[in-house]
């Protein structure tokens, strides 16, 4: 990817490695310098088309379509702190989102974004089933945790009867610093892996749009 041996794309990392005080480093700061940086080093150049990271704390409109279902007053949805986002034929897909703590958190931070990525995750494909039917077992929406410098990639896919499944695909440590030269290998295992998976998750929104597009559902005649 280049990332690990460009100097100047280092330098957040090598900040963040020599700070004297890491608790004190805020999870904006942790997002921003080096989470979104190690999607856009996934995700540069895919050969079907670019995804879009959302940085700006938006609202998933799948997660606001859940919450205003049967209500009057409008609710807001989740904010990821990170989305994946592709457009195709006019319509926005969330494809990934991502959850961040601080280099050091507690373990309610973490158990409490793994529950909200199952959440954004499920409302998510709930919503592109509306619009089309991906491939079952092949397509899954992408839940990337980071907690402390663990970065954990999982996906919710639908089998061939519809039913979500959540997975755990696979983690790795972040190498912070020099000395971490063990942990690269897994850590760029895991880039690979969310690259390859987008890959064919756009793929197959794609194929699904255009059958949807073409073959709509027959309108019942009286």
């Amino acid at each position: 990817f280049g990332l690990a041996y460009n100097p100047d794309r280092t330098k957040p990392f090598r900040a963040l490695a020599t700070s004297t005080s890491l608790s004190k480093q805020s999870e904006g700061t942790y997002v921003t310098d080096v989470v979104v940086l190690l999607l856009r080093a996934s995700l540069v150049n895919l050969p079907n088309g670019y995804i879009c990271l959302s940085t700006a704390k938006r609202q998933s409109l799948a997660s606001k379509a859940r919450r205003n279902q049967g209500v009057i007053e409008e609710r807001m949805g989740k904010k990821p702190d990170v989305m994946g986002l592709i457009k195709q034929d006019d319509k926005i897909f969330e494809l990934i989102y991502t959850e961040s703590s601080r280099i050091i958190c507690s373990e309610t931070k973490k158990d409490d974004d793994d529950v909200k990525l199952w959440r954004e995750t499920l409302d998510r494909a709930s919503f592109i089933s509306a619009l089309c039917r991906p491939t079952g077992n092949q397509f899954g929406i992408i839940g990337i945790q980071v907690a402390d410098s663990v970065i954990h990639l999982n996906a919710l896919v639908k089998d061939l009867v519809g039913i979500p499944r959540y997975f755990h695909v696979d983690h790795a440590e972040i190498p912070l610093s020099p000395s971490n030269i063990s942990r690269v290998k897994s850590f760029i295992r895991i880039l690979l892996t969310l690259r390859n998976i987008m890959i064919v998750n756009k793929s197959l929104v794609m194929q699904a749009l255009e059958q949807a597009t073409s073959h709509p559902p027959e309108m019942l005649t009286q």
